[in-house]
């Protein structure tokens, strides 16, 4: 589903706009993504291991934490735009969207 972006939509960041009625749309292409609740609720998730994220996590998440370490990425769900949302390196068992509602 399409929304618009119009004046009255506010940048949350880069990629997320919010509308005065609490939706909240790609900033790229105006795709819906959630409401002020839960931000990215449509979006896509990909999640895959931590080393994924490039040469940077290069450590052993073990000498740090007791449980894997994920890479979990959030993209637009509008396959003509597919924008990187939010990316996160996360514990396996982290909550989704820990903390993403706006007030």
């Amino acid at each position: 589903m399409m929304g618009t972006l119009d004046d009255a939509a506010r940048r949350v960041d880069d990629n997320v706009s919010l509308k005065l009625d609490g939706t909240s749309l790609c900033s790229h292409c105006g795709a819906v993504l959630g409401d002020s609740s839960d931000v990215l609720r449509a979006a896509h998730w990909r999640t895959q291991p931590a080393a994924q994220a490039g040469p940077c996590i290069r450590v052993d998440a073990s000498q740090f934490v007791n449980e894997p370490v994920r890479l979990r990425q959030a993209f637009c769900p509008n396959p003509d735009c597919l924008t990187l949302l939010l990316t996160e390196i996360i514990t396996a068992t982290e909550p989704h969207l820990r903390a993403k509602a706006l007030k």
